[in-house]
């Protein structure tokens, strides 16, 4: 069972704690205390100010498990704010931008992990714990003023990173330059808007921090580039027919365009593929496949990424075991090799 501690109330220094680790914080953990039962049992811990300190209460019957779920208290705060910019944040790509003109739509991010909140709560002590009414009680603190100039740092660093991308984006020759420099943007601001409801959560007066760059502005320049960018793709080989439509569909869900030729694109994929017989192992017939594609630049006939991806199956029958291999490239060497290619694209 976990209770946490959010409002705010007068502020000012908080007397000495009854034991173990002192206030601000300090300390870890804090030592045993037995006797009667302390008021922030019942969550109401007037030594450590709430305009000072967050807050939560852990439960046990022993000590361990006590404290992590004093820490879990406090961790649950942001994680439920994180989740909730998260869905936010995905909400703001289906609405409408200011000119009413042009329709943002979702946009296909890495969902937005708790990594956030681990990097703030990591600051969590268990200054106080209570040894009474048939288990452990314990305490744990988080001062709010550090924990506010960490995440502010963080962000700051991160409004750097972001503009930088958007200068880059803005100065990019071909539009394909354009959508990977301000995608890259796009995933460092929603990683910002993730510290930032963090921020208001741990400052004293509730303020984030404003964004340099406006999340709108920035949305409307990558929608408006995605819809330029164009990749040719051709593939060579064996069922590559069917290799080259997995790839493509891959590179759709990224927001890509995809041609067969190579007229009027930034870019040009090109992949080759060889079948060897792997010999007979088991009662089965093994094959191998080797699949290498390289990434042109056709501005400048420059190479700026190659991979080699291979693949082995075997399967009692010839046909089988061609048969199998080919749906293996599908859903095995497309997925893999479209990540390489969007790391890459993504530099």
């Amino acid at each position: 069972m976990v209770v946490a501690t959010l409002g705010l109330a007068a502020c000012g220094p908080p007397p000495p704690p009854y034991y173990g680790g002192g206030g601000g914080g300090g300390g870890g953990s804090g030592a045993v205390r037995r006797g009667a039962k302390p008021a922030w049992v019942d969550g109401t811990p007037a030594r450590y100010p709430q305009m000072q300190y967050l807050t939560g209460v852990g439960r046990g019957s022993v000590r361990g498990p006590c404290e992590r779920d004093g820490r879990a208290a406090i961790a649950k705060i942001f994680e439920a704010r994180v989740q909730a910019v998260s869905k936010d944040w995905m909400g703001h790509f289906s609405k409408v931008n200011a000119t009413g003109k042009v329709r943002v739509e979702a946009m296909a991010v890495t969902t937005l992990t708790q990594v956030s909140t681990d990097y703030v709560v990591k600051g969590v002590k268990v200054p106080e714990v209570w040894k009474g009414g048939g288990g452990y009680h314990c305490l744990a603190t988080l001062e709010r003023l550090p924990a506010a100039r960490t995440l502010q740092a963080a962000i700051d660093k991160l409004d750097v990173e972001i503009a930088a991308k958007v200068s880059q984006g803005d100065k990019a020759a071909n539009d394909t330059a354009k959508f990977f420099a301000y995608k890259a943007a796009m995933l460092l601001m929603q990683r910002r808007e993730a510290l930032n409801a963090e921020l208001r959560i741990v400052h004293p007066t509730g303020q984030g921090r404003p964004a340099p760059v406006g999340w709108a502005d920035l949305v409307a320049k990558f929608t408006g580039v995605s819809q330029k960018i164009k990749i040719g793709l051709k593939i060579t080989g064996r069922d590559s027919k069917k290799l080259q439509t997995c790839i493509a569909e891959q590179l759709v869900k990224n927001r890509i365009q995809v041609t067969e030729t190579s007229n009027d694109v930034d870019l040009f994929i090109t992949g080759a593929m060889k079948w060897q017989w792997a010999g007979y192992n088991n009662g089965s017939w093994m094959v191998k496949v080797d699949l290498n594609v390289r990434i042109m630049n056709m501005d400048n006939g420059k190479t700026v990424g190659a991979y080699a991806e291979d693949l082995k199956s075997g399967r009692p029958q010839k046909s089988q075991a061609l048969q199998t291999t080919s749906v293996k490239l599908c859903h095995k060497a497309a997925p893999a090799l479209v990540k390489k290619i969007m790391a890459t694209l993504s530099r």
